[in-house]
């Protein structure tokens, strides 16, 4: 049995007893803040390409929360708040997840220039 503990360095999982001792296997989450500006008149058309990443996201490997948020200030700017268990999980939903790549497509019709994309490590 695991039991999931916080941590500073993420989550530190406690696993069954070695030795005499618990062994420790810390992940390192990686987080995701990623933001769009949608063109004029096109707020409600990336809103709803956004909303329709969600549910698929969420059942990924390695997706630990996968969050939409809209700025109550400008209604065309979207963020997204993301955790994920490493980067090669990070990487494969950015690379191949189809919902993903349908979005791509779509970006230039959708956004004023491309999402800014930040990479942040949970260091406390």
């Amino acid at each position: 049995m695991r039991t999931p503990v916080s941590g500073p360095a993420g989550t530190l999982n406690l696993s069954g007893r070695v030795g005499g001792r618990r062994s420790a296997k810390i992940m390192k989450i990686v987080t995701v803040v990623a933001t769009f500006h949608a063109r004029p008149g096109q707020e409600a058309e990336l809103k709803k390409a956004l909303i329709s990443l969600v549910a698929p996201t969420r059942q990924e490997a390695g997706c630990l929360n996968y969050d939409l948020h809209q700025s109550p200030e400008d209604s065309g700017k979207f963020l997204f708040h993301e955790n994920w268990t490493s980067k090669a999980h990070l990487d494969a939903h950015l690379q191949k997840a189809p919902h993903i790549q349908v979005l791509l497509s779509r970006l230039d019709g959708l956004c004023v220039g491309m999402p800014e994309i930040k990479i942040w490590e949970k260091i406390a």
